[in-house]
Order: C-alpha cells, then structure tokens, then sequence
C-alpha cells in the first residue's frame, strides 16, 4: 500500500514535470508565433505605408502633368492667335530686306527674320506663303542665301536634298559670280546638311 502510494505519488510529480516542460514549451511556441506575427504585422504595414505612399506620389504626378498639358495647352492657344500677326510682321520685314538697297541693314534684318523663325515651329509650320513670296521677289543674288535659309525650315529630307545638288551645281557651273555669295552658298550647303 505503501509502496504504492510512492508509486503514485513519484507518477504524479513526473506527469506534472512533464506538462510543466509541454507548458514551458507551448509558451515559448506561443511566445515565438506571437513574435513572428508582429514582424509580419509590422512588414505588412510598412508596406501598406509605403504602397500608400507611391498611390499619392502617382496621383500628385498626375495632377502636375495635367496642369502642364492645361499650361501647354493654354500656350498653344495663345501662340495660334498671335501667328497672323507674327506673320503679317515677317513679310514686312522680309519686305524690307527686299527693297532696301543697305547691305548691313539688310544683313541685320535676315539676322533677325531667322532668329525668328528658328525659335518659333508654328511660323516654320505656316511659312509656305512667305517661301512663295520670296521665290517670287528675289531679284539679286545677294539675296538668295536668305531666301535659302528661310527655305530650310520648310523643306522636307527630299526637297533639302534636291536643294543641296541645285546650289552645288550652280557653284560648279559658276553661276554665283561673287566670291562671297559662293562661300554664303556653301554654308546654306552646311545648314541644309544640319536640317536632315
């Protein structure tokens, strides 16, 4: 009987020494699992954060390149409604090299009809008229490398090509008879080669 109460009493202790090391255990698990969890919480949330973030960076750089397309528009716009004018005061001004006798203020004058329409596409896009007008009213050599250069933003590859064999043939045939219109020609040559 004795022997049995001891018995019990040492399977009573070493089951309890057993579910304290499961406990143990089972704490630790849980411990781990419940440290494990929060790193994951805290990785989906920086995440969350930062997909958050990147949505309102999107959304900010949306807004910017619609208000630019609005400016851009706007611009557009505007420059559309100048171009009559811009163009009205190109031919006076090309009126005025053709007439003027003055070979600095006409020099002067090309200068700044050029600068013109280099800075401005919408005129380079319209200047067929003023191209015409040109061909039409150049009556001294002097004068061609300027309608040459006016030409150049209106040509296409084909047209600038077909130019560039026209002038080196003229050049060839000795057709330019000042030494300085011929060294003006050859750099239209030049430019040309830049426009394609």
């Amino acid at each position: 009987m004795k022997k049995n109460i001891i018995i019990l009493f040492i399977g009573i202790i070493a089951i309890l020494g057993i579910l304290f090391v499961v406990g143990k255990n089972s704490s630790k698990t849980v411990k781990k699992e419940s440290k494990q969890e929060a790193a994951v919480s805290i990785v989906e949330q920086k995440k969350e954060q930062e997909l958050k973030e990147r949505k309102a960076e999107i959304m900010r750089n949306i807004k910017i390149n619609e208000e630019r397309e609005k400016q851009a528009e706007k611009e557009e716009a505007e420059k559309r409604k100048a171009l009559p004018e811009k163009l009205k005061l190109l031919e006076e001004k090309i009126d005025v090299i053709l007439s003027t006798s003055d070979k600095t203020t006409k020099r002067q004058l090309q200068e700044e009809v050029i600068e013109v329409i280099g800075e401005d596409y919408m005129l380079q896009e319209n200047l067929s008229e003023i191209v015409k007008k040109l061909e039409n009213s150049v009556k001294t050599d002097y004068d061609l490398p300027f309608l040459y250069k006016v030409k150049s933003f209106n040509l296409n590859y084909t047209e600038l090509i077909e130019a560039i064999n026209e002038i080196e043939k003229n050049i060839e045939d000795g057709k330019y008879k000042d030494k300085e219109l011929v060294e003006e020609m050859k750099k239209i040559i030049e430019l040309y080669h830049t426009r394609y």
